[in-house]
């Protein structure tokens, strides 16, 4: 070696690094063989292979049971026998089943407010006149009023200071008025006066 040839060490670092060829994929086979390396993001940090999912089935909704009409009786009819066996009282509504519903309406008097019911049929065996505990007192032209009221089938009925029942019926026209007047006792001139107020424009 002359003096104008480079050192030994310095031609050694000049060499392209040769790959290993014992250890990558020699042929197509193999290339397609291998395992591709997870793809890294923009940070650098490598993200996971996605799982394959086409095999996997998704649980299917139970479907549940509607309930049947004989399921809800057996379940109003155990609530009923629980709320007496707890001693709380049933307050069954009054009622007289399907009748043809009668006109309605409620309006302000003095110190209190009034329901009247017309129709034009009898309302003697109606809802309006389940509420009467008695026969009434006579007023005025056939209309008759009484405080002794129920508001429940299951309670009897009793001397109410604040309301006030009357009513006039026949088989081809009725009219029943409930006074409510929680301060004081309803005035029985009032309620008669819209009573036949009413009767007459029932004709």
């Amino acid at each position: 070696m002359s003096d104008n040839d480079p050192p030994a060490r310095e031609i050694e670092a000049a060499r392209p690094i040769e790959p290993d060829v014992g250890s990558q994929p020699t042929s197509a086979a193999e290339l397609s063989a291998a395992p591709a390396a997870p793809a890294a993001d923009r940070t650098g940090t490598a993200k996971a292979a996605p799982k394959d999912t086409k095999g996997a089935r998704e649980p299917e909704p139970t479907p549940g049971r509607a309930r049947s009409a004989e399921d809800v009786r057996k379940e109003i009819a155990e609530a009923r026998r629980s709320a007496e066996a707890d001693g709380v009282a049933l307050m069954r509504p009054l009622s007289t089943g399907a009748a043809a519903p009668a006109d309605v309406r409620t309006q302000k008097i003095k110190n209190g407010t009034i329901r009247i019911a017309t129709a034009g049929r009898d309302l003697s065996g109606g809802p309006e006149m389940l509420r009467a505990g008695d026969e009434g007192r006579p007023v005025e032209g056939g209309t008759r009023c009484t405080s002794k009221i129920r508001f429940s089938a299951d309670v009897p009925a009793e001397e109410r200071a604040g309301v006030l029942l009357c009513w006039r019926t026949s088989e081809t026209r009725s009219v029943v008025a409930l006074a409510a007047t929680p301060n004081r006792k309803p005035d029985t001139s009032t309620v008669a006066a819209i009573i036949r107020d009413e009767w007459s424009k029932l004709g």
